[in-house]
């Protein structure tokens, strides 16, 4: 009796540990590691993975593992995953719902699981026979994604069986709970992000994409541009460009994020908007989220949009006189290759007087340049003249 006891209390201690490991994971989603850890050894098993059902972790989604060889993920990811028929089985029985915990044998006969191309070609080699999945979120409640925790057994343990069901549903509404956090608190931080460089009232057009080159939000003047269709227009969901090679270039810099200002020519004639791409990268403490902004994108109109108030930006950065004429240079060409291509200027004098406002201005590339310029734009009825006036000053103040 006393040996029960202690095997009791010391049951009764690892569980009180994991659900404090769970909510850990809440706070520090690299903590997931170490919950599902314990998960397998709690529920003598072989392997544990947490993932979404929207992406795969190569476009942002959520997938973390233990006991899973690194090879069997790429198998799964490049080929079994259409083929899984855990999956299939239950879609077809709607078992997708919160709360749900589900084993093989309660979505397909064991003969049945064992006569598919998913067990032999792949269960099989990687040592994986029995399932316990959990279902934490559905995906309907923005912003969670369908989120799953499966557990696995291999060939040499007992299948899963009603204790281990009862056993999971205890840890399920934790295990929910401390994912839904993950996603909320990312959510707050993406909001704080935008507030802090919301352009609502600004001119200048901006606009969030995902990681698969997707809108995901635009202000005003980003839709009113889009809606104007000179140049550029929504798609399906997605950004176009006019010209091919415009939009061969805007599709390339939507997937890679990457790249220095480029100018978008306007079948109307009025001067090419100026793209501004801004790669976002993600917070280490974020959980991997496909539907996450990828790239925010400043689209300059000269014809219509803001006036940079530059007289302001060369006081505060105390530019010279030739370093604020070229920053007006980046803005009315777009970038230091475009610049020498339009101008009589000197190749190294541009290089020179651009590294001088991006050390001056704490700025470390173009783009980052031409976003600070932006956010100093106001719009021109605010202004006291054209810009043409407004570079006179200038050349005056010299």
């Amino acid at each position: 009796m006393g040996e029960q006891q202690c095997v009791s209390s010391l049951a009764r201690s690892r569980a009180k540990h994991l659900v404090a490991d769970i909510y850990e994971a809440a706070l520090r989603p690299t903590h997931w590691a170490v919950v599902l850890e314990s998960l397998v050894a709690q529920f003598k098993a072989k392997a544990a993975a947490l993932r979404t059902f929207e992406a795969m972790p190569e476009t942002g989604g959520l997938w973390m593992t233990h006991g899973l060889e690194r090879r069997a993920l790429d198998e799964f990811r490049r080929y079994f995953q259409a083929r899984n028929v855990w999956e299939a089985c239950a879609t077809a029985r709607g078992a997708f719902k919160p709360g749900t915990v589900v084993t093989s044998d309660m979505l397909l006969p064991c003969r049945e699981l064992q006569a598919s191309e998913f067990y032999r070609d792949f269960l099989r080699p990687h040592d994986l026979n029995d399932l316990l999945g959990l279902v934490l979120h559905d995906g309907l409640t923005p912003p969670m994604p369908r989120t799953v925790l499966s557990i696995f057994r291999g060939h040499r343990h007992a299948r899963f069986g009603e204790a281990d069901v009862n056993l999971a549903r205890e840890y399920l509404p934790h295990l929910a709970r401390s994912v839904e956090m993950n996603f909320r608190f990312a959510e707050l931080r993406r909001l704080e992000a935008i507030n802090r460089v919301s352009l609502t009232r600004f001119a200048p057009a901006f606009a969030y994409f995902r990681r698969d080159g997707a809108l995901l939000e635009a202000n005003p003047a980003a839709e009113e541009l889009f809606a104007g269709r000179d140049g550029l227009a929504l798609v399906g969901g997605r950004l176009k460009a006019h010209t091919a090679g415009d939009d061969e270039l805007l599709q390339r810099v939507l997937e890679n994020g990457d790249s220095p200002p480029f100018r978008i020519e306007r079948p109307s004639g009025k001067s090419p908007y100026i793209a501004v791409p801004v790669s976002l990268r993600s917070d280490a403490l974020d959980p991997p989220d496909a539907r996450r902004p990828h790239l925010a994108l400043f689209l300059h109109d000269p014809e219509v949009t803001a006036e940079p108030k530059l007289d302001v930006l060369a006081r505060i950065y105390r530019l010279t006189p030739s370093e604020t004429r070229m920053v007006q240079a980046l803005v009315v060409y777009g970038s230091a290759k475009s610049i020498f291509r339009n101008t009589d200027l000197n190749r190294n004098t541009v290089r020179s007087q651009l590294n001088s406002v991006l050390r001056k201005t704490g700025t470390n590339a173009q783009a980052e340049l031409m976003r600070l310029v932006l956010m100093s734009a106001v719009p021109k009825y605010e202004s006291l003249g054209s810009g043409a006036q407004l570079a006179e000053q200038f050349a005056a103040s010299a």
